[in-house]
């Protein structure tokens, strides 16, 4: 869906403008307005028939529009950084000539086994890539990156959010002021102040 703010208020949403008759989910746009990524199940070069795994897609600004969509890889809710780094997972990677070249994974230097057991089908990382918070068996998590480059393990944010039933989807706006989530069908946002009262002393 996709909603524009006028000097009357948010518009009634509507479908966005790259729908099509299949999945199409989770946008991210980077920070300096230039691409568009999102998720879809729709036909991709090679698919084939019949039912597809989510893909990864990406949509280049031109001028007041956009361009036409590229697939780019399997995955799930891409995110970026200000530096133009692309989490998708914990696997990270950048965008070069169209395609994903892989660039890093998120590493831990104590919690190896605890982050090997998580899946993070719905990672949302911070603008400086300080923090990231993802979704498992819809809990929210996050984790802080240390001065060594590494990843402190897993914290439940069950404690500050204080509210009952499944949370999935976290994102962050685009100044990392607030943090977006789902819960049980509808849309909750809070300040992501709560987030760094978790930050592990160092």
């Amino acid at each position: 869906m996709e909603s524009k703010l006028t000097n009357e208020g948010w518009t009634v949403p509507k479908p966005a403008f790259f729908n099509s008759q299949y999945l199409d989910n989770e946008p991210h746009i980077t920070y300096d307005g230039n691409y568009m990524f999102f998720c879809s199940s729709r036909p991709y070069p090679g698919s084939g028939e019949g039912r597809r795994m989510t893909q990864v897609w990406v949509m280049k600004r031109d001028g007041k529009s956009w361009g036409d969509p590229i697939h780019l890889q399997m995955g799930m809710a891409p995110t970026t950084t200000e530096r133009g780094n692309i989490y998708i997972g914990s696997n990270i990677y950048r965008l070069e000539n169209d395609s994903l070249r892989l660039v890093d994974k998120m590493t831990y230097c104590d919690s190896v086994a605890l982050s090997e057991r998580l899946s993070r089908d719905h990672t949302c990382i911070s603008r400086y890539e300080s923090f990231c918070v993802f979704d498992y068996k819809e809990v929210l998590y996050v984790n802080f990156r240390k001065k060594d480059g590494t990843w402190s393990k897993p914290i439940d944010l069950s404690s500050v959010l204080n509210l009952q039933g499944g949370k999935i989807l976290p994102t962050l706006s685009p100044d990392n002021k607030y943090l977006f989530f789902c819960c049980q069908g509808d849309i909750y946002w809070v300040s992501a102040k709560i987030i760094e009262t978790l930050r592990p002393k160092q």
